[in-house]
């Protein structure tokens, strides 16, 4: 904490005055232009180090402060949020203009937001969050950073978490994090969703269609899963792999990014934490789970009825009947 950097601070300071008396008096009874040289030089080296101590330490501690849930940390033109989403989820969160986290159709109605059981760490010159889920780290001098399971383990190696450096554009601003990667693993994950012919994504892009739907959400066999989260669910993030095979980038449309990372070792476990982060699939109601008689090609409504009337006539079980678009449109959508 910063009470304890500047104790510390003091100390050295007190150290560098007893090494100026030490030196003042060898300069005295040596006597002599050069040695009086030497003394002088030798006191402006140890001021400048104090103040370069003082200065670091007070600047190391400027741009990092605890807020309810995390850790605040302004690195370059952006805010980074390390926040303890929910037991099983740690939230790293870019930041230009929305400060507020945000409230997603994809989460759990108040889920991503209770509080939870965290305390701040510190690694050298990184600093972080701990919770039950892992550890989530930051070097707020170089913007490095990395994801640690519950066990310490290291599931997202340390990356620069992408070019901070800029203002975002005034007519389509986005924000990218990039997550680092074990170069010796292929970059393929499981869980996007069937937006192509494979089971494993090198890379992909949110969204649906006739028949598709890409989600932003991966779960990786490093031993993790993540949910990107954008200010707006119609624009929902996408992501790639980069070209060497050392990292992954997110990009989110908007001014606020919010990637929420869980520690999982099986899929199982990813999609258990998934489902605590975004809630349970409502169950459908029973009839849906009966026959649901379709067909492309109801004429009117006396078809339809009299069609009913068959299956109650050869007491055959029916429980709901699914109209094609034609039925009620007069011309297709396509």
């Amino acid at each position: 904490r910063l009470r304890d950097r500047l104790f510390i601070a003091l100390k050295f300071m007190n150290h560098i005055s007893t090494q100026f008396t030490s030196l003042r008096n060898q300069a005295r009874q040596l006597g002599g232009k050069f040695e009086c040289d030497r003394f002088r030089f030798r006191t402006f080296t140890l001021t400048l180090c104090a103040i370069l101590c003082v200065v670091g330490i007070t600047h190391a501690q400027d741009n990092v402060k605890q807020i309810a849930s995390g850790l605040l940390i302004q690195f370059k033109v952006a805010q980074v949020e390390l926040v303890a989403a929910t037991p099983d989820a740690l939230r790293l969160s870019v930041i230009y203009d929305h400060h507020e986290p945000t409230k997603s159709s994809f989460l759990a109605p108040g889920n991503g937001f209770k509080s939870v059981s965290w305390h701040e760490v510190k690694q050298d010159d990184w600093v972080g969050i701990e919770s039950q889920a892992g550890r989530l780290l930051m070097n707020p001098k170089d913007g490095e950073w990395q994801l640690q399971n519950a066990e310490g383990r290291v599931v997202v190696p340390k990356h620069q978490i992408g070019d901070l450096n800029e203002s975002l554009s005034a007519t389509h601003p986005r924000v990218q994090i990039t997550l680092g990667w074990d170069q010796n693993n292929p970059i393929e994950v499981y869980g996007c969703g069937n937006g192509i012919d494979r089971l494993l994504h090198a890379e992909a892009s949110s969204g649906v269609a006739n028949g598709r739907a890409t989600i932003p959400y991966y779960w990786s066999t490093a031993g993790y899963a993540v949910l990107a989260v954008t200010v707006d669910d119609n624009h929902p993030a996408s992501w790639r792999g980069s070209t060497n095979g050392n990292s992954v980038t997110w990009t989110f449309p908007g001014q606020r990014a919010d990637l929420y990372l869980m520690p999982a070792a099986t899929l199982k476990d990813a999609a258990t934490d998934y489902s605590r982060l975004t809630g349970a699939a409502p169950v459908p109601p029973l009839w849906a789970f009966g026959y649901l008689q379709s067909r492309w090609g109801w004429t009117n409504r006396a078809y339809i009825e009299e069609t009913l009337k068959n299956f109650h006539d050869y007491k055959i079980p029916v429980d709901a009947f699914i109209y094609d678009f034609e039925l009620c449109a007069l011309k297709p959508d396509y």
